[in-house]
């Protein structure tokens, strides 16, 4: 499969955050900014295209938040994704026309975040939906982000290796600066578990922590092995007027993945 291969030969860059970009874009929009896909999908359109202008290699669809078991989204789950991924594609078809160089070579996975559920068994049973949902909108690669804990992840990727034998699965986590998740699992055991898991490609740590914390934690870890994600934070949040900045200089956020590249990371965003 084309993620693989390429997984095999470069580091994967992927896009940037979606949400709070689009806020600063459209900040009167009173929804989730998932809804945007239905809404406003020219603003989500144009950001894809913006990230894909800026040199990645991949783009997440807009549906971190959207789950059947977030009431948000329980009556309207299916159409949101689909929206979500006839727009990323129509942000790559649109480069393509523009005659965009390397437009044919973005991949596209679909986003799911932490959802909730009663145990295990029904937090895997609504992966497995999410993930029926994006297979049938055309998106085989998949990203599980932002997770506190891998409850139902070994069952998901199974079933999407089952349904899709060359997909590509990332998965990853969101720590602390001291490497443990909201849930009280500390990073390293999370990666050692992962290492058991043959399903899972990629498996990295993204959100919460800024890049100098992220690049600490995977210095001192043991990936031998490991095909690892890094997806920090621009900084540490700070409000202003009510609204979240994350101000790290563009400058230095650069040259931080620049180094923590030499890690042996396989994907970056």
């Amino acid at each position: 499969m084309k993620n693989k291969n390429i997984l095999k030969d470069k580091i994967i860059i992927f896009d940037g955050a979606m949400g709070t970009y689009f806020t600063s874009k459209a900040p009167d929009f009173p929804m989730a900014c998932e809804m945007a896909n239905i809404h406003r999908n020219e603003v989500v359109k144009n950001i894809h295209k913006e990230y894909i202008m800026a040199g990645c290699d991949a783009i997440k669809t807009n549906t971190f938040s959207v789950a059947p078991s977030n009431p948000a989204f329980a009556e309207n789950c299916s159409e949101v994704i689909a929206a979500a991924c006839h727009t990323a594609r129509a942000a790559i078809a649109e480069l393509r026309s523009e005659g965009f160089a390397g437009a044919d070579n973005i991949e596209i996975f679909g986003d799911i975040g932490p959802v909730g559920g009663a145990d295990e068994a029904e937090v895997a049973a609504i992966y497995k939906e999410l993930v029926d949902i994006f297979a049938e909108n055309g998106v085989h690669d998949f990203l599980f982000e932002t997770l506190s804990s891998d409850e139902g992840i070994a069952e998901a990727a199974a079933y999407i290796k089952e349904k899709i034998a060359d997909a590509c699965v990332i998965v990853s986590f969101a720590v602390q600066h001291d490497g443990y998740t909201r849930d009280g699992m500390y990073y390293e055991d999370i990666f050692e578990r992962m290492r058991n898991c043959p399903d899972v490609d990629v498996i990295g740590l993204n959100c919460v922590a800024g890049i100098l914390h992220l690049k600490e934690l995977i210095a001192e870890a043991d990936t031998e092995g490991l095909k690892i994600s890094i997806m920090p934070n621009a900084g540490y949040p700070r409000v202003a007027g009510n609204r979240t900045y994350y101000d790290n200089d563009p400058g230095y956020f650069s040259q931080q993945i620049i180094d923590i590249a030499e890690y042996g990371i396989s994907v970056v965003g």
